[in-house]
């Protein structure tokens, strides 16, 4: 019953999900020059992962009325609250680690990329081929140009895995949440 009684939509729960993530990367900047603020970065995640249980239920009650938007939404929700699982796992395994600082600009590569897949899916901004050139190695009609997010986190020194992990996720969410939008306009 606690969905019927919230009086807001579906997309609306959906866009903070997104704004969470991003706040939990905004939140990691601070945690990797002052360790003393990952507290407040977990209560982030425990707010990330009641929002998505939250959306499941609303879309278990028939919140959705398109099966197909059903099953693409529910596992949007479980993909994203993975990446911030692995938010959590990074923050975890860099506690100790001295370097932890230099980290910095893998994490602006991370936030750039879920930051670009809000834009297209909620403002509109880009589409799925935006994605593929910041991380595919190969783009096709295009002499082996250099992806910049893939090239930096494949060859950045240090505890890389988790974000780059995120990263890969959000280019299947693109491709999950942009490409039936292409496949409308095409009809």
């Amino acid at each position: 019953s606690l969905p019927s009684q919230l009086e807001q939509n579906f997309q609306n729960l959906f866009r903070r999900v997104f704004l969470i993530l991003l706040q939990q990367l905004e939140d990691l900047s601070g945690v990797l020059n002052n360790p003393d603020e990952l507290k407040n970065f977990y209560h982030r995640d425990a707010d990330l992962n009641a929002i998505v249980n939250l959306a499941v239920r609303m879309i278990n009650k028939g919140q959705l009325h398109d099966r197909f938007e059903e099953l693409h939404f529910f596992h949007a929700l479980l993909v994203l609250e993975e990446c911030g699982d692995d938010l959590v796992r990074f923050t975890a395994e860099i506690q100790q680690d001295k370097q932890a600082p230099e980290l910095a600009k893998a994490v602006g590569e991370t936030t750039k990329m879920v930051r670009m897949l809000y834009d297209a899916y909620f403002q509109k901004k880009k589409g799925v081929q935006h994605f593929y050139k910041q991380y595919y190695l190969y783009w096709p009609g295009e002499k082996h140009p250099k992806a910049p997010v893939y090239d930096f986190l494949s060859s950045a020194k240090g505890k890389t895995f988790y974000l780059r992990s995120i990263v890969e996720k959000v280019v299947q969410l693109a491709e999950l949440l942009l490409l039936p939008q292409v496949v409308e306009d095409l009809d």
